[in-house]
């Protein structure tokens, strides 16, 4: 049996939050700052407040660590494979994209804009993409 696991990170990483951009200063300011701002930063309100003169508020630090996959692989009795005419046979399962460790308060600090939905050339408009999806995925493999 293996067993394999990858972590991925980023820091030192900054995005302007397109999402908090559309929700807080566009479409009558329906985000949640408007409504309780005794829940967060002054300056925070402030930038809300501002009719889009002060935007501080909308760059975010975005550095993350993504669990991107953990596998297990078990070799099969030789039996196993010899009954399938095949000289080894193992079996794997695989979890892709199975948490993010962030406080980016966006959709996700990896998707981006313009480039199908995870990547292009303007990332700081995120608001139509959507996150990595998280995969399983079942293999079997066969020696011959």
């Amino acid at each position: 049996m293996r067993l394999y696991g990858l972590l991925d990170f980023k820091t030192g990483y900054r995005k302007l939050d397109g999402t908090t951009r559309v929700r807080c200063t566009f479409f009558g300011q329906v985000c949640r700052e408007n409504f309780f701002p005794l829940e967060f930063d002054p300056k925070r309100i402030a930038g809300i407040q501002s009719n889009r003169s002060l935007v501080d508020f909308l760059i975010s630090d975005a550095r993350f660590m993504k669990l991107r996959e953990v596998s297990v692989v078990y070799t099969l009795p030789d039996a196993w494979a010899t009954a399938l005419r095949a000289s080894q046979a193992t079996v794997s399962l695989a979890g892709r994209n199975l948490h993010t460790w962030t406080g980016y308060t966006g959709l996700d600090p990896e998707a981006m804009f313009l480039g199908g939905s995870r990547g292009g050339n303007f990332s700081q408009w995120e608001q139509a993409d959507l996150p990595q999806l998280t995969q399983w995925i079942v293999t079997v493999n066969l020696a011959y």
